[in-house]
């Protein structure tokens, strides 16, 4: 969802932060490939759905995951804080 709005690159330091965030280590590959599409899909419907672009939108959220992880929130509840924050007006690593 991110690699075609992001690049490989970025997208990659985006996905992997995220997880590490959140504690999500996967065992195999497939659990590896479903936790990162996952992170992905949340963060292309929170930029969808707010004013922030996908990369905006996903840096807000690796600056923003490890406090929101040790607090308890969900990815889809920081991708909501995340989008409301953009439609007033902030860019996400602002957020």
């Amino acid at each position: 969802a991110l690699a075609g709005d992001v690049d490989a690159g970025k997208a990659a330091d985006f996905t992997t932060s995220a997880l590490s965030a959140y504690q999500i280590k996967p065992k195999t590959e497939a659990e590896a490939v479903a936790a990162a599409k996952k992170y992905q899909d949340i963060v292309a419907r929170g930029a969808n759905i707010s004013r922030l672009g996908v990369e905006d939108f996903a840096s807000g959220f690796k600056f923003s995951a490890p406090m929101a992880a040790k607090l308890g929130v969900s990815m889809e509840q920081l991708a909501a804080m995340i989008a409301t924050m953009g439609q007033s007006g902030l860019r996400g690593d602002e957020a």
